[in-house]
């Protein structure tokens, strides 16, 4: 008999080559894996890009996809993050 883990928190900090990419990746295993309560991916590549694909994700904006039960997300360190990702 198999159990399956509950992943709760998970740092993908200082992996500055996981970028945008990266992020379509981790929110399929978001979605899979809805326990994941804290993600910190400081200094990762992350763009404006990136940060909107999360805020679709965490919103559930995506026709039929459920949201993302993240409790608290930490993207600081990623230089190419503008305010332009803030709307």
């Amino acid at each position: 008999i198999t159990a399956k883990a509950k992943l709760q928190y998970l740092s993908l900090s200082n992996n500055p080559k996981m970028g945008d990419e990266g992020v379509g990746h981790l929110i399929r295993l978001l979605k899979a894996n809805r326990s994941t309560t804290l993600l910190s991916i400081p200094n990762t590549g992350v763009t404006d890009r990136g940060v909107r694909m999360l805020a679709d994700a965490l919103c559930g904006t995506e026709p039929g996809s459920p949201s993302i039960g993240l409790e608290k997300l930490h993207i600081s360190f990623n230089k190419l993050v503008t305010d332009e990702s803030v709307d």
